[in-house]
């Protein structure tokens, strides 16, 4: 009797078939639910919409949704809500085709993990030492993480939860107002806070996890763009750069955008080496980095140059034609997958005003003679962050290693050669697209790239001299780690992390300056500051009980009695701010009493009311409550 013949799904049929059709289930009905809530929503009379979310603010006052906000965005909820009903219709045509090729993709995830662990006991010496050595790093990155989770809020982070994780859980999804609200981050943070509460370590939590799982990550990203040597030093770099750990320990999106963009960069060699599977992976990488903070188009973009430059170069098993398909196929779900989770915020929000916004902080208007001239100041600008508190040799070692990895790009392995002109090429292509340059604060993710890129340069120049061969530069590589590592474990245990960094600066005193105002705020008093110091203060406000804190800083409406004037000394962000503070009190008829708060490195000069005058205004106050909680 002749056996029967296995066709070319059969091993596909991986996994219980009921949790299978569980995960197909899930998948089609979810657009569904969610089309028929938007149309739902649409429908329902205005001052029920604003009741409801009123009862789900903390203060009762969902102020950012008004009775003519909902009216607005009625039609677009309905049209929206249309657009996923049509998407549900599309996903279930192709999850009856391929369902079983994302199960098994999901299975093989887990499988990997498995393997990985067990092939850790069959790796030869050098490899195996390369993990433990890993695993080392990671516990050294995560306790610098933790250390500089020990730092006053600053003002992003603190205007994250104020704005945004502290209000309902659709706050965060939807009210797209400002450049500040990293979506899925925030909603990331409000978890945390509803689990944890509102301490700075739970709105930090998500950024930090994110940060730890970076090193890892980003070994075997660079083991896999160059060879191991390269893998480990970049990931010790990372794990003991003052850079990477504050970034990592600060409640924003960005460290976030650094792992997609490290998991990109390891699952590229694999999506030329004809495996759909690694396709699945890469649109949702792309579709998380996006929803995270749009920045996330400049890794895209080096991604995108990187496999056009490799199928060029070398045509993939399946073929360049079928390959360039599945590539625009590819980023073409990445931009529906990333509209379709931003829906919501640009149903509820005004997406022009938030992009018109978002280019006040480029710095500069979009004209090619200015991006031009501001190129070299800000990449120097970006290396003052990056290698703050290294000693000259190594940022040398760093810089020459970044110049050789451009001229010799040809004796590395060939994906890492690529990587230096994708990268190149694919952020410059972006500048020009925009006619923009990022803001300083929003390019971290270029920092683990120049490590490897410098690191894969250095090592490349030894072979050319042939000081070593690569099993002796192996060694050298782990015992330099090694020294790295117990380096940072000293710094951290009698040193420490300052906080006061060249890109994060004028914190240290705001907790101590909260206790100080506390009662004189809950009287009444008003507490003017700018920038820097608003939101955090306001945050630790928060903390105390003081919840109704003006949400818009503005000017006040009353004239308070008393307004303290925060005055940062030697701070380069706020110089002059404070002469100007003064002198807008004193033409609103106060004058200074003497008496000042004196705190480490500000003061706060109090102020009385003595006559009529203009309004007081100012940019960034900090009013009393109208209520105390």
């Amino acid at each position: 009797m002749s056996e029967p013949v296995q066709t070319s799904h059969d091993h596909l049929d991986v996994g219980p078939s009921a949790l299978r059709a569980l995960m197909v289930w899930v998948i089609c009905i979810t657009p569904v639910v969610v089309g028929l809530t938007m149309i739902g929503v649409g429908l329902t009379d205005a001052a029920k919409l604003k009741e409801f979310a009123d009862a789900m603010s903390p203060d009762g006052n969902a102020e950012q949704f008004t009775e003519v906000r909902f009216e607005e965005m009625g039609d677009r909820l309905i049209r929206t809500g249309a657009g996923w009903l049509v998407m549900a219709m599309v996903v279930t045509v192709l999850m009856c085709r391929y369902a079983c090729h994302l199960w098994a993709a999901m299975t093989d995830a887990v499988d990997l993990i498995k393997q990985n662990t067990a092939r850790l006991r069959r790796l030869e010496p050098m490899d195996r030492g390369h993990w433990y050595v890993l695993m080392g790093l990671t516990v050294v990155g995560a306790a610098g993480v933790i250390r500089c989770c020990a730092q006053p809020m600053r003002v992003d982070e603190s205007g994250t939860f104020l704005s945004y994780a502290s209000q309902p859980w659709f706050f965060a999804l939807t009210v797209w107002n400002e450049p500040n609200n990293h979506i899925l981050h925030s909603f990331l943070v409000h978890l945390s806070c509803a689990v944890f509460g509102e301490s700075e370590w739970a709105i930090r939590l998500p950024a930090m996890l994110a940060g730890i799982l970076l090193i890892p990550v980003t070994y075997a990203a660079m083991r896999i763009q160059f060879n191991r040597s390269v893998g480990l030093l970049t990931a010790a770099m990372l794990a003991t750069s003052t850079y990477a750990l504050d970034f990592a320990a600060n409640a924003r999106g960005y460290t976030i955008i650094m792992l997609m963009f490290m998991g990109l960069l390891w699952l590229m060699p694999k999506l030329l080496s004809r495996r759909p599977k690694a396709w699945i992976a890469f649109v949702l990488l792309g579709a998380v980095g996006l929803y995270t903070v749009p920045i996330m188009v400049f890794p895209l973009a080096i991604v995108g140059l990187w496999l056009m430059i490799s199928a060029v170069l070398k045509a993939p098993p399946e073929g360049r034609r079928l390959f360039f398909l599945k590539f625009v196929f590819g980023f073409a779900s990445i931009g529906l997958l990333t509209l379709a989770l931003y829906s919501p915020a640009l149903v509820v929000s005004n997406i022009q005003t938030e992009m018109q916004e978002a280019t006040t902080f480029a710095a500069h208007e979009s004209r090619w003679d200015i991006v031009v001239h501001s190129l070299a100041p800000r990449f120097d600008k970006w290396w003052e962050f990056w290698a703050y508190d290294y000693p000259l040799v190594v940022s040398v070692a760093l810089l020459l290693g970044f110049g050789v990895s451009a001229f010799l790009s040809g004796r590395m392995s060939a994906h890492g050669s690529r990587l230096f002109w994708a990268s190149a090429l694919g952020f410059l292509g972006v500048v020009i697209v925009m006619k923009r340059l990022p803001p300083d604060w929003s390019v971290p993710f270029l920092w683990p790239l120049f490590l490897a890129l410098a690191g894969a340069g250095l090592m490349a120049l030894v072979k050319l001299i042939r000081l070593t061969n690569q099993k002796r530069l192996d060694q050298i590589v782990i015992v330099l780690v090694l020294l790295m590592g117990l380096g940072q474990i000293g710094r951290l245990v009698f040193y420490g992390i300052s906080a006061d960094v060249p890109w994060q600066s004028g914190y240290a005193d705001v907790i101590a300056a909260a206790e100080a105002v506390e009662q004189p705020v809950r009287d009444g008093a008003m507490i003017m500051g700018h920038g820097i110091t608003t939101s955090p203060l306001r945050y630790y406000l928060y903390r105390r009980g003081i919840r109704h804190v003006d949400a818009i800083l503005g000017h006040r409406k009353d004239r308070p009695d008393v307004v303290y004037v925060i005055h940062i000394h030697q701070n380069q962000f706020q110089e002059g701010r404070y002469e100007a503070d003064a002198k807008t009190l004193v033409d609103a008829g106060y004058e200074a009493t003497g008496e000042m708060i004196r705190l480490g490195q500000s003061d706060m000069v109090r102020f009385v009311r003595v006559a009529d005058g203009d309004d007081v205004r100012s940019d960034d106050v900090v009013d009393g409550p109208t209520s105390l909680e």
